[in-house]
């Protein structure tokens, strides 16, 4: 990889990050967040289907979840786990 390949990656990765800490600045953001970890992608279900198809459809759903969870556990935890809280206080 030449340089210049290389800085426009760190570039892009920079403004990738950039994007989701805009995103989780805001409450309507971070709540999408975390429906689209917990809900959308399933990321804490346990994924078991009498179909073979399903369990690995389910598994990638979930590995979405995983990507964007770390991506947003980089950027703002501190964020996310108050929207968690405020979640699991609304079920208690």
């Amino acid at each position: 990889m030449d340089e210049e390949t290389k800085d426009k990656e760190i570039e892009k990765r920079r403004q990738e990050l950039s994007d989701l800490r805009a995103v989780m600045a805001t409450d309507e953001g971070a709540r999408f967040i975390y429906r689209l970890i917990n809900d959308i992608c399933a990321y804490d279900r346990i994924l078991c289907q009498n179909s073979g198809s399903m369990t690995y459809f389910d598994l990638g759903e979930r590995n979405i979840g995983r990507i964007i969870k770390g991506e947003v556990y980089k950027i703002a935890l501190d964020r996310y786990q108050a929207i968690e809280r405020e979640r699991n206080a609304e079920t208690s």
